[in-house]
């Protein structure tokens, strides 16, 4: 299962045609196991930050309502969290919509 060079044996993998079955299948599990938690996760991931956004505009439209539209909320709210998030993007005051 090697190859000895100055007294030192180098392993060598072996040719595909001696490679069992087993490991290809265990090697397709691997892969398939792989790519349907990649999918779960990111539906994961969406779905709280869409829960998430939904949570933030309705504490917004709260605090518009009671503190009126001349509160400047999002405004405020806006460079408070480009300040605390400077890496994170979409936090621009955008267009309001009553």
């Amino acid at each position: 299962m090697g190859r000895s060079k100055d007294n030192a044996l180098m392993p060598v993998a072996p040719c595909l045609a001696e490679v069992p079955q087993s490991y290809f299948d265990m090697r397709d599990t691997i892969i398939a196991k792989i790519k349907e938690t990649s999918v779960r996760l990111i539906i994961q991931a969406n779905s709280g930050m869409t829960a998430l956004y939904w949570e933030i505009g309705n504490e917004i439209l709260r605090r518009q309502s009671s503190e009126g539209w001349g509160a400047k909320v999002i405004d405020r709210l806006s460079k408070d969290l480009k300040k605390t998030f400077p890496d994170m993007s979409g936090f621009h005051r955008g267009i309001s919509v009553a």
